[in-house]
Protein backbone atom coordinates (compact mmCIF):
# COMPACT_ATOMS: atom_id res chain seq x y z
CA UNK A 1 0.00 0.00 0.00
CA UNK A 2 0.97 3.66 -0.22
CA UNK A 3 3.16 5.15 2.57
CA UNK A 4 0.31 7.19 4.10
CA UNK A 5 -1.85 4.09 4.55
CA UNK A 6 1.00 2.07 6.05
CA UNK A 7 1.79 4.91 8.46
CA UNK A 8 -1.76 5.41 9.68
CA UNK A 9 -2.32 1.65 10.03
CA UNK A 10 0.74 1.28 12.24
CA UNK A 11 -0.22 4.41 14.12
CA UNK A 12 -3.81 3.28 14.67
CA UNK A 13 -2.65 -0.07 16.05
CA UNK A 14 -0.33 1.69 18.48
CA UNK A 15 -3.03 4.16 19.48
CA UNK A 16 -5.68 1.48 20.01
CA UNK A 17 -3.54 -0.79 22.18
CA UNK A 18 -0.86 1.38 23.79
CA UNK A 19 -2.23 4.92 24.00
CA UNK A 20 -2.66 4.67 27.78
CA UNK A 21 1.04 4.12 28.63
CA UNK A 22 2.46 6.12 25.71
CA UNK A 23 -0.02 8.86 24.78
CA UNK A 24 0.73 10.46 21.42
CA UNK A 25 3.94 8.47 21.20
CA UNK A 26 1.93 5.32 20.52
CA UNK A 27 0.65 6.71 17.24
CA UNK A 28 3.98 8.26 16.25
CA UNK A 29 5.99 5.10 16.98
CA UNK A 30 3.46 2.92 15.18
CA UNK A 31 3.45 5.23 12.15
CA UNK A 32 7.25 5.21 11.93
CA UNK A 33 7.34 1.43 12.20
CA UNK A 34 4.60 1.14 9.59
CA UNK A 35 6.72 3.17 7.17
CA UNK A 36 10.07 1.50 7.82
CA UNK A 37 9.80 -1.62 5.59
CA UNK A 38 9.50 0.64 2.55
CA UNK A 39 13.08 1.73 3.14
CA UNK A 40 13.88 -0.83 0.44
CA UNK A 41 12.91 1.76 -2.20
CA UNK A 42 16.36 3.31 -1.71
CA UNK A 43 17.88 0.41 -3.65
CA UNK A 44 17.81 2.33 -6.94
CA UNK A 45 21.01 1.03 -8.52
CA UNK A 46 19.42 0.78 -11.97
CA UNK A 47 16.03 0.86 -13.66
CA UNK A 48 15.27 -2.71 -12.56
CA UNK A 49 16.00 -2.22 -8.86
CA UNK A 50 12.47 -1.32 -7.78
CA UNK A 51 11.09 -4.51 -9.31
CA UNK A 52 13.86 -6.68 -7.88
CA UNK A 53 14.10 -5.29 -4.35
CA UNK A 54 10.86 -3.56 -3.35
CA UNK A 55 8.77 -5.78 -1.06
CA UNK A 56 11.73 -8.08 -0.54
CA UNK A 57 13.68 -8.72 2.67
CA UNK A 58 12.18 -5.81 4.62
CA UNK A 59 8.72 -7.25 3.86
CA UNK A 60 9.55 -10.77 4.99
CA UNK A 61 7.58 -12.23 7.89
CA UNK A 62 10.72 -12.48 10.03
CA UNK A 63 11.68 -8.80 9.67
CA UNK A 64 9.30 -7.42 12.30
CA UNK A 65 9.82 -10.03 15.04
CA UNK A 66 13.62 -9.86 14.69
CA UNK A 67 14.11 -6.08 14.38
CA UNK A 68 11.10 -4.91 16.39
CA UNK A 69 12.62 -5.40 19.89
CA UNK A 70 15.97 -3.61 19.25
CA UNK A 71 14.30 -0.78 17.35
CA UNK A 72 11.68 -0.41 20.10
CA UNK A 73 14.45 -0.32 22.70
CA UNK A 74 16.33 2.35 20.70
CA UNK A 75 13.19 4.47 20.45
CA UNK A 76 12.62 4.05 24.21
CA UNK A 77 16.16 5.22 24.93
CA UNK A 78 15.58 8.27 22.75
CA UNK A 79 12.35 9.17 24.56
CA UNK A 80 13.99 8.63 27.99
CA UNK A 81 16.78 11.01 26.96
CA UNK A 82 14.26 13.63 25.84
CA UNK A 83 12.27 13.29 29.06
CA UNK A 84 15.37 13.72 31.22
CA UNK A 85 16.41 16.84 29.35
CA UNK A 86 12.90 18.28 29.76
CA UNK A 87 12.75 17.30 33.44
CA UNK A 88 9.75 15.02 32.88
CA UNK A 89 9.15 11.83 34.84
CA UNK A 90 6.25 9.41 34.76
CA UNK A 91 5.35 8.79 38.40
CA UNK A 92 3.35 5.68 37.49
CA UNK A 93 6.31 4.22 35.56
CA UNK A 94 9.49 5.65 37.13
CA UNK A 95 11.90 3.14 35.60
CA UNK A 96 10.18 3.20 32.21
CA UNK A 97 9.55 -0.54 32.01
CA UNK A 98 5.95 -0.16 30.91
CA UNK A 99 6.93 2.27 28.18
CA UNK A 100 9.78 0.01 27.05
CA UNK A 101 7.45 -2.97 26.71
CA UNK A 102 4.80 -0.89 24.95
CA UNK A 103 7.26 0.63 22.46
CA UNK A 104 8.72 -2.76 21.57
CA UNK A 105 5.25 -4.11 20.85
CA UNK A 106 4.20 -1.02 18.89
CA UNK A 107 7.26 -1.21 16.65
CA UNK A 108 7.02 -4.98 16.23
CA UNK A 109 3.35 -4.80 15.23
CA UNK A 110 3.94 -1.90 12.85
CA UNK A 111 6.74 -3.77 11.09
CA UNK A 112 4.78 -7.03 10.98
CA UNK A 113 1.46 -5.68 9.74
CA UNK A 114 3.11 -3.71 6.92
CA UNK A 115 3.79 -6.78 4.70
CA UNK A 116 0.43 -8.29 5.64
CA UNK A 117 -1.34 -5.22 4.29
CA UNK A 118 0.85 -5.22 1.16
CA UNK A 119 -0.13 -8.85 0.72
CA UNK A 120 -3.68 -7.68 -0.01
CA UNK A 121 -2.60 -5.84 -3.19
CA UNK A 122 -1.78 -7.29 -6.64
CA UNK A 123 1.83 -6.03 -6.61
CA UNK A 124 3.22 -9.16 -4.94
CA UNK A 125 5.09 -9.43 -1.61
CA UNK A 126 8.06 -11.71 -0.87
CA UNK A 127 6.96 -12.93 2.55
CA UNK A 128 9.69 -15.60 2.69
CA UNK A 129 12.66 -13.54 1.43
CA UNK A 130 15.58 -14.20 1.28
CA UNK A 131 14.83 -17.93 1.50
CA UNK A 132 12.35 -17.75 -1.38
CA UNK A 133 11.55 -15.09 -3.97
CA UNK A 134 7.96 -16.29 -4.41
CA UNK A 135 5.54 -13.37 -4.68
CA UNK A 136 2.30 -13.64 -2.70
CA UNK A 137 -0.74 -11.51 -3.56
CA UNK A 138 -4.43 -11.70 -2.58
CA UNK A 139 -5.69 -8.95 -4.96
CA UNK A 140 -8.13 -7.52 -2.44
CA UNK A 141 -7.30 -3.81 -2.85
CA UNK A 142 -5.39 -1.50 -5.14
CA UNK A 143 -2.15 -0.05 -3.79
CA UNK A 144 -4.08 3.17 -3.05
CA UNK A 145 -7.60 2.86 -1.66
CA UNK A 146 -9.00 5.98 0.08
CA UNK A 147 -11.92 4.05 1.60
CA UNK A 148 -9.49 1.93 3.60
CA UNK A 149 -7.17 4.78 4.55
CA UNK A 150 -9.61 7.51 5.58
CA UNK A 151 -10.95 6.02 8.86
CA UNK A 152 -7.40 5.31 10.06
CA UNK A 153 -6.25 8.81 9.17
CA UNK A 154 -9.17 10.43 11.01
CA UNK A 155 -8.57 8.30 14.10
CA UNK A 156 -4.88 9.21 14.11
CA UNK A 157 -5.62 12.93 13.87
CA UNK A 158 -8.13 12.66 16.72
CA UNK A 159 -5.58 10.84 18.85
CA UNK A 160 -3.00 13.56 18.25
CA UNK A 161 -5.40 16.35 19.26
CA UNK A 162 -6.78 14.35 22.24
CA UNK A 163 -3.56 13.50 24.13
CA UNK A 164 -5.29 13.69 27.52
CA UNK A 165 -8.57 12.07 26.46
CA UNK A 166 -7.09 8.64 26.21
CA UNK A 167 -10.31 6.68 26.29
CA UNK A 168 -11.67 8.61 23.32
CA UNK A 169 -8.42 8.17 21.39
CA UNK A 170 -8.40 4.43 22.03
CA UNK A 171 -12.03 4.06 20.95
CA UNK A 172 -11.49 6.12 17.81
CA UNK A 173 -8.53 3.97 16.76
CA UNK A 174 -10.32 0.71 17.57
CA UNK A 175 -13.37 1.77 15.57
CA UNK A 176 -11.21 2.84 12.63
CA UNK A 177 -9.38 -0.50 12.62
CA UNK A 178 -12.71 -2.33 12.71
CA UNK A 179 -14.19 -0.31 9.83
CA UNK A 180 -11.09 -0.41 7.62
CA UNK A 181 -10.49 -4.10 8.04
CA UNK A 182 -14.16 -4.96 7.59
CA UNK A 183 -13.89 -3.11 4.28
CA UNK A 184 -10.71 -5.07 3.51
CA UNK A 185 -12.53 -8.34 4.22
CA UNK A 186 -15.35 -7.30 1.89
CA UNK A 187 -12.81 -6.38 -0.82
CA UNK A 188 -11.14 -9.78 -0.53
CA UNK A 189 -14.51 -11.55 -0.71
CA UNK A 190 -15.60 -9.42 -3.67
CA UNK A 191 -12.49 -10.36 -5.64
CA UNK A 192 -13.22 -14.06 -5.17
CA UNK A 193 -16.85 -13.49 -6.07
CA UNK A 194 -15.92 -11.73 -9.33
CA UNK A 195 -13.67 -14.65 -10.25
CA UNK A 196 -16.57 -17.05 -9.64
CA UNK A 197 -18.92 -14.94 -11.78
CA UNK A 198 -16.41 -14.72 -14.64
CA UNK A 199 -15.60 -18.42 -14.53
CA UNK A 200 -19.28 -19.39 -14.54
CA UNK A 201 -20.05 -17.08 -17.47
CA UNK A 202 -17.17 -18.36 -19.60
CA UNK A 203 -17.95 -21.99 -18.77
CA UNK A 204 -21.58 -21.47 -19.76
CA UNK A 205 -20.34 -20.07 -23.08
CA UNK A 206 -18.34 -23.23 -23.75
CA UNK A 207 -14.87 -21.94 -22.88
CA UNK A 208 -12.67 -24.67 -21.42
CA UNK A 209 -9.39 -24.72 -19.54
CA UNK A 210 -9.95 -21.33 -17.89
CA UNK A 211 -7.72 -19.70 -15.32
CA UNK A 212 -9.44 -16.56 -14.01
CA UNK A 213 -7.80 -13.84 -11.92
CA UNK A 214 -9.50 -10.61 -10.85
CA UNK A 215 -7.67 -7.42 -9.88
CA UNK A 216 -8.79 -4.15 -8.26
CA UNK A 217 -8.56 -1.09 -10.47
CA UNK A 218 -6.88 2.23 -9.77
CA UNK A 219 -7.81 3.96 -6.47
CA UNK A 220 -10.93 1.86 -5.90
CA UNK A 221 -12.23 -1.52 -4.89
CA UNK A 222 -15.55 -2.05 -6.61
CA UNK A 223 -14.62 -2.20 -10.31
CA UNK A 224 -12.51 -5.28 -11.04
CA UNK A 225 -10.31 -6.00 -14.02
CA UNK A 226 -10.49 -9.70 -14.91
CA UNK A 227 -7.86 -11.65 -16.84
CA UNK A 228 -9.10 -15.05 -18.06
CA UNK A 229 -6.55 -17.36 -19.66
CA UNK A 230 -7.82 -20.38 -21.61
CA UNK A 231 -6.09 -22.87 -23.86
CA UNK A 232 -6.00 -20.63 -26.92
CA UNK A 233 -7.00 -17.13 -25.86
CA UNK A 234 -6.58 -14.45 -23.21
CA UNK A 235 -9.67 -12.44 -22.35
CA UNK A 236 -9.86 -9.21 -20.34
CA UNK A 237 -13.08 -7.77 -18.93
CA UNK A 238 -14.41 -5.57 -16.12
CA UNK A 239 -17.14 -6.15 -13.56
CA UNK A 240 -18.84 -4.03 -10.89
CA UNK A 241 -21.34 -4.93 -8.14
CA UNK A 242 -23.58 -2.03 -9.17
CA UNK A 243 -25.21 -3.71 -12.15
CA UNK A 244 -25.97 -7.22 -13.35
CA UNK A 245 -24.81 -6.80 -16.96
CA UNK A 246 -22.79 -9.81 -18.23
CA UNK A 247 -19.07 -9.25 -18.54
CA UNK A 248 -18.08 -8.07 -22.03
CA UNK A 249 -14.73 -9.52 -22.99
CA UNK A 250 -11.96 -8.20 -25.18
CA UNK A 251 -9.52 -10.93 -26.10
CA UNK A 252 -6.44 -11.84 -28.06
CA UNK A 253 -4.49 -14.91 -29.03
CA UNK A 254 -0.98 -14.90 -27.56
CA UNK A 255 1.42 -13.85 -30.30
CA UNK A 256 3.73 -16.46 -31.80
CA UNK A 257 6.90 -14.65 -32.83
CA UNK A 258 10.56 -15.74 -32.53
CA UNK A 259 11.46 -12.45 -30.83
CA UNK A 260 9.03 -13.20 -28.01
CA UNK A 261 10.86 -16.43 -27.18
CA UNK A 262 14.17 -14.58 -27.38
CA UNK A 263 12.91 -11.84 -25.05
CA UNK A 264 11.36 -14.29 -22.57
CA UNK A 265 14.72 -16.09 -22.28
CA UNK A 266 16.56 -12.83 -21.56
CA UNK A 267 17.23 -11.62 -17.99
CA UNK A 268 14.80 -8.72 -18.52
CA UNK A 269 12.07 -11.02 -19.84
CA UNK A 270 12.46 -13.38 -16.91
CA UNK A 271 12.39 -10.46 -14.49
CA UNK A 272 9.13 -9.14 -15.97
CA UNK A 273 7.46 -12.55 -15.89
CA UNK A 274 8.49 -12.99 -12.24
CA UNK A 275 7.42 -9.47 -11.29
CA UNK A 276 4.09 -9.68 -13.18
CA UNK A 277 3.42 -13.16 -11.78
CA UNK A 278 3.15 -14.60 -15.34
CA UNK A 279 0.55 -12.05 -16.47
CA UNK A 280 2.49 -10.77 -19.49
CA UNK A 281 1.34 -9.84 -23.00
CA UNK A 282 3.61 -9.12 -25.97
CA UNK A 283 3.18 -6.85 -28.99
CA UNK A 284 5.73 -6.95 -31.82
CA UNK A 285 5.56 -4.06 -34.30
CA UNK A 286 7.64 -3.63 -37.47
CA UNK A 287 9.09 -0.11 -37.61
CA UNK A 288 11.51 1.67 -39.92
CA UNK A 289 14.24 1.21 -37.31
CA UNK A 290 13.60 -2.46 -36.63
CA UNK A 291 11.16 -4.75 -34.83
CA UNK A 292 9.85 -3.16 -31.61
CA UNK A 293 8.83 -5.63 -28.91
CA UNK A 294 6.69 -4.34 -26.06
CA UNK A 295 5.94 -6.64 -23.14
CA UNK A 296 3.21 -5.49 -20.75
CA UNK A 297 2.23 -6.35 -17.20
CA UNK A 298 -1.50 -6.94 -17.77
CA UNK A 299 -2.48 -7.08 -14.10
CA UNK A 300 -2.79 -3.30 -14.31
CA UNK A 301 -4.58 -1.98 -17.38
CA UNK A 302 -7.11 0.45 -18.79
CA UNK A 303 -10.09 0.00 -21.13
CA UNK A 304 -9.01 -0.56 -24.71
CA UNK A 305 -6.44 -2.97 -26.08
CA UNK A 306 -6.46 -5.93 -23.64
CA UNK A 307 -2.76 -6.57 -24.31
CA UNK A 308 -1.68 -3.22 -22.92
CA UNK A 309 -0.93 -2.67 -19.26
CA UNK A 310 0.16 0.47 -17.47
CA UNK A 311 3.83 -0.43 -17.75
CA UNK A 312 6.23 -2.93 -19.23
CA UNK A 313 9.52 -3.40 -21.08
CA UNK A 314 10.40 -2.50 -24.66
CA UNK A 315 13.31 -3.69 -26.82
CA UNK A 316 14.22 -2.85 -30.43
CA UNK A 317 15.58 -5.76 -32.50
CA UNK A 318 17.19 -5.91 -35.91
CA UNK A 319 16.16 -8.27 -38.69
CA UNK A 320 18.62 -10.92 -37.49
CA UNK A 321 17.37 -10.71 -33.90
CA UNK A 322 20.27 -8.54 -32.76
CA UNK A 323 19.39 -6.02 -30.05
CA UNK A 324 19.54 -2.52 -31.54
CA UNK A 325 18.26 -0.70 -28.44
CA UNK A 326 18.60 -2.46 -25.09
CA UNK A 327 15.64 -3.33 -22.91
CA UNK A 328 14.19 -0.52 -20.83
CA UNK A 329 11.16 -0.02 -18.65
CA UNK A 330 8.36 2.22 -19.83
CA UNK A 331 4.94 3.44 -18.73
CA UNK A 332 2.01 4.42 -20.92
CA UNK A 333 1.95 8.03 -22.04
CA UNK A 334 0.41 10.40 -19.51
CA UNK A 335 -1.59 12.37 -22.03
CA UNK A 336 -5.19 12.88 -22.98
CA UNK A 337 -5.71 9.17 -23.70
CA UNK A 338 -4.71 8.26 -20.14
CA UNK A 339 -7.00 10.89 -18.62
CA UNK A 340 -9.87 9.68 -20.80
CA UNK A 341 -9.31 6.08 -19.79
CA UNK A 342 -9.14 6.98 -16.09
CA UNK A 343 -12.47 8.76 -16.47
CA UNK A 344 -13.90 5.67 -18.16
CA UNK A 345 -12.72 3.55 -15.23
CA UNK A 346 -14.60 5.77 -12.79
CA UNK A 347 -17.74 5.63 -14.93
CA UNK A 348 -17.26 1.88 -15.05
CA UNK A 349 -17.92 1.62 -11.32
CA UNK A 350 -21.63 1.98 -12.04
CA UNK A 351 -21.44 0.20 -15.39
CA UNK A 352 -22.40 3.32 -17.32
CA UNK A 353 -22.18 2.97 -21.09
CA UNK A 354 -20.02 6.10 -21.18
CA UNK A 355 -17.39 4.06 -19.42
CA UNK A 356 -16.99 1.83 -22.47
CA UNK A 357 -17.50 -1.38 -20.54
CA UNK A 358 -20.65 -2.56 -22.30
CA UNK A 359 -18.86 -3.44 -25.53
CA UNK A 360 -16.63 -6.36 -26.33
CA UNK A 361 -15.25 -8.44 -29.17
CA UNK A 362 -15.52 -11.93 -27.70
Amino acid sequence: MDPLTQAVLGGAIGQAVFHRPLGRRAFVAGALAGLLPDIDVIYQVDQWSAWRHHRGITHSLWFGPVLGPPLGWALWRYYRWRDRRAGRRDQADPDGRRQLSALIWVVLLGLFTHPLLDLMTPYGTQLLAPFSDHRFAFNAMAIIDPLYTLPLLIAGLLGLIWPERRRRAVRAAALALLLSNAFLAYSWWWNHRVEEIADAQLTANGVRGIEVTAYPTIFQTFLRRIVAVSDDRVRVGFHTPFNDVPIRWRGYRPAAHPLILQFDDSPEGQLLRWFAMDQVAHIVTATAGGDLLQAYDIRYGLPGDPRQGLWGIRVLYGGDGAVLEPARRFSIDRGDALNDNLARLWWGIIGDVRGGFLVGDD
